[in-house]
């Protein structure tokens, strides 16, 4: 059987800096009008840390 997940992890590693980078960069370029910026940064370093821990545990993955 071939072994998937090395490939599987960088597909969600992918995904996962991609979706946090397109976040952050939305509110970088549209901020909002009322209200605290605090939050939204809170949850693009979030993601960041995030990506960061699946980086670090990439070939803790179970199998099937």
């Amino acid at each position: 059987m071939i072994d998937d997940r090395p490939l599987l992890t960088r597909v969600l590693l992918i995904v996962w800096v991609a979706g946090t980078s397109t976040f952050t960069i939305s509110v970088l370029m549209i901020p909002p009008t009322n209200g605290s910026l605090g939050p939204l940064w809170a949850v693009s370093v979030t993601g960041y840390v995030m990506t960061a821990w699946l980086w670090v545990h990439r070939r803790e993955l179970p199998e099937h």
